[in-house]
């Protein structure tokens, strides 16, 4: 396994990882958002939950 020195022109031409941080972030930020919702369900004294035609809860 043979190394190479990168020149300047070729490090600005290296652009790798964008892609997987903008996927993390929008991974984390839409699992923050189901966390803060049943936070607020779970922290509510009373409320109700459908889930389509089939499911629903209610808690009081």
């Amino acid at each position: 396994m043979s190394f190479e020195m990168v020149g300047e022109s070729e490090l600005s031409s290296i652009c790798g990882g964008e892609y997987i941080s903008a996927a993390t972030i929008m991974a984390l930020m839409s699992v923050l958002a189901i966390l803060v919702a049943c936070y607020k369900m779970y922290n509510s004294s009373k409320g109700k939950a459908t889930l389509g035609p089939n499911y629903s809860f209610e808690w009081s």
